[in-house]
């Protein structure tokens, strides 16, 4: 079906409804995801190798400094692929959270005797207040374009169906802590 020419005064107006279609048709997927995430299936993998593969996803197109956590290897028992995302989703918001001239987004591995830390910092606009549990799991619109705001749900839901569990911090200047802990 050909479409009928527009006027100057329709293209803006239905340029917005587009937009605003994409992005509903962008969470819309986004939700299916979430829902859709398959149980994980759990085999031997090196943590920190498979935060450096997630770091040098992003590391080019870094508004800021992107530093790793090197150290020797880790073996955890994961789901790389969700792992992989879950981590993808902190360390993307980390990112977004930086301006160019803020501080360097950062990544800590702490090995404890039952379990292992993994830190992620950024020094962003941060967030008010601690956040942990069902104020994780509830989906939030975002601020960003396009995005869906289920970034954080979703690692939430694979975090905690590897044993793990996912935090929030307010840094004290400026900037947010994500805490992971995974069981060892």
């Amino acid at each position: 079906m050909a479409r009928a020419p527009t006027s100057p005064e329709l293209q803006e107006p239905l340029q917005l409804l587009q937009e605003e279609i994409d992005v509903l048709i962008r969470m819309t997927q986004s939700f299916s995801s979430f829902a859709a995430l398959p149980p994980p299936r759990p085999r031997p993998l090196d943590l920190r190798q498979l935060l450096e593969e997630v770091c040098a996803l992003y590391r080019h197109d870094a508004p800021v400094e992107l530093l790793g956590a090197p150290g020797p290897p880790l073996t955890i028992e994961g789901d790389p692929d969700q792992l992989r995302r879950a981590f993808s989703n902190l360390l993307k918001n980390a990112l977004e959270a930086s301006r160019p001239g803020d501080g360097p987004v950062s990544l800590r591995v702490v090995d404890e005797p039952s379990a292992v830390r993994v830190e992620i910092e950024d020094a962003g606009t941060g967030i008010g207040e601690p956040m942990q549990g069902d104020a994780l799991a509830l989906g939030r619109r975002s601020s960003k374009p396009g995005g869906s705001g289920l970034g954080l749900p979703i690692a939430q839901k694979i975090l905690l169906e590897h044993g793990g569990t996912l935090r929030l911090e307010p840094l004290p200047e400026r900037g947010t802590r994500a805490v992971v802990t995974l069981p060892l």
